[in-house]
């Protein structure tokens, strides 16, 4: 069973089974991201957090355009590239698309469960056959 391309999971999840992704999984980007990838985007997100606490510490009111110019500003100086647009597929286009994705594998995945279903009633029927038939009642208060 596949994991939907999933390589990471929620945190109450934490040994999940692959066949146990929810739709919310599905729609949730960072979920594709390769570990070095997650370790970037946190990094990323330590550079704003410690953007905003400075600013605060010497009382200054900044908003998140102010932060989003001095994070750009930051990634350039470490030369880094940094993005001028926000891609070419809209959220509402990933969502759309991940949510058609997870029906197909959801509907994948409940027939192989149904699938596997049948095959335990199978073998606990022929399990069941294989027991000693039971006496019956009038045969046993003969005796």
């Amino acid at each position: 069973m596949t994991s939907l391309g999933s390589t990471s999971f929620p945190l109450d999840q934490r040994k999940p089974r692959k066949d146990d992704i929810r739709q919310l999984d599905a729609t949730t980007a960072k979920n594709y991201l390769a570990d070095s990838e997650l370790r970037e985007l946190n990094r990323l997100t330590t550079i704003i957090l410690d953007i905003f606490e400075d600013q605060l510490a010497i009382g200054k009111l900044t908003l998140m355009s102010h932060v989003s110019a001095e994070l750009d500003k930051n990634l350039r100086n470490l030369n880094r590239p940094v993005l001028n647009h926000g891609g070419n597929v809209s959220h509402a286009s990933a969502e759309t698309h991940a949510k058609a994705q997870y029906q197909k594998f959801d509907e994948k995945r409940r027939a192989l469960r149904a699938e596997e279903h049948m095959k335990e009633i199978a073998a606990l029927k022929h399990t069941e056959k294989a027991l000693p038939k039971p006496k019956r009642r009038n045969e046993q208060e003969r005796k």
